[in-house]
């Protein structure tokens, strides 16, 4: 009777009409039926071909038309993006770069799963591959907060930079003297970048391309156009060192009036935001439901 009941309570191991002998492997090796290994191996092969199956036919849930429309907009997103260009870190900046790739990464993902969010079906699927791929290269291309830090340190300790080169000058230095008591006397990236040049000078390379070169320098250009024209002109460097820190110190001084001045506006709109609610609560919710009461 156990083993009746294990064959589905009909007797010499037949299964009663509808039941499959595919999914009840026998107890005993004497009874017919597939292997448990085979059935095993057949049970998920028939649940997809169930579960794809759409009229009478197997198929996939997505159509080949799109599919290949996705692939197309792949192929399309590498050939107008381009190559990555590839950017060998500093050793002293591996944790930095990590980190704003990490960030650059999440910003992409999250990009990513708006847009595909916002567009359902496969088009969605298509915009979030198109939109992170245009967020990846966009922030590929802004440059670090510590990079953006530093260039405002250069041109904020520049002035200050210059007057002390003009103090050496004057009391008799060399242009390579006066820089390496520069260097030795102020901290941060100004006195890395006068030490470069510094170097350059004390090897023996000609102080005329010297200040061209720095006179390229994004923020040390001032310094090295106004050297160059002492050099070429054989006017005294010192007083062309004064003159240069004195007009570095009212640029200096206008952009901080400006960025003092432009506080006030940036600050109009988080602080109208925070009014807007009671706003909205005070002035505009009582006249809707007085319209409303006069209406019913």
């Amino acid at each position: 009777m156990a083993d009746g009941g294990a064959a589905g309570g009909v007797p010499d191991g037949r299964l009663r009409p509808g039941r499959s002998s595919a999914l009840l492997p026998p107890r005993h090796p004497a009874r017919p039926g597939l292997r448990r290994d085979r059935a095993a191996a057949l049970l998920p092969r028939a649940c997809l071909a169930r579960a794809h199956r759409r009229d009478g036919r197997a198929g996939t849930g997505v159509s080949p038309a799109a599919w290949a429309a996705a692939g197309a907009a792949l192929v399309a997103v590498r050939l107008a993006l381009g190559p990555t260009p590839q950017v060998t870190p500093r050793p002293d900046s591996a944790r930095q770069v990590s980190d704003l790739d990490v960030r650059r990464l999440l910003l992409t993902l999250t990009a990513g799963a708006g847009s595909s969010l916002l567009v359902p079906g496969v088009a969605g699927g298509v915009a979030a591959v198109v939109v992170a791929a245009v967020a990846w290269r966009l922030l590929g291309r802004l440059p670090p907060a510590a990079e953006i830090r530093r260039r405002e340190r250069l041109a904020s300790e520049l002035p200050g930079a210059v007057d002390l080169l003009a103090c050496a000058l004057r009391a008799g230095s060399d242009a390579a003297g006066a820089l390496g008591l520069v260097a030795e006397a102020l901290p941060g990236p100004v006195a890395e970048e006068l030490r470069g040049v510094l170097l350059r000078l004390r090897l023996g390379a000609d102080v005329g391309a010297v200040w061209a070169d720095v006179a390229r320098h994004p923020q040390l250009g001032p310094l090295g156009r106004a050297l160059a024209r002492a050099h070429r002109s054989g006017a005294s460097v010192a007083l062309a060192a004064d003159r240069l820190a004195e007009e570095l110190r009212e640029v200096h001084r206008g952009r901080v009036e400006a960025r003092a001045r432009s506080v006030s506006t940036k600050a109009a709109a988080p602080l109208g935001l925070c009014f807007l609610p009671a706003f909205v609560l005070l002035g505009i919710v009582p006249l809707v439901a007085g319209l409303v009461a006069t209406v019913r």
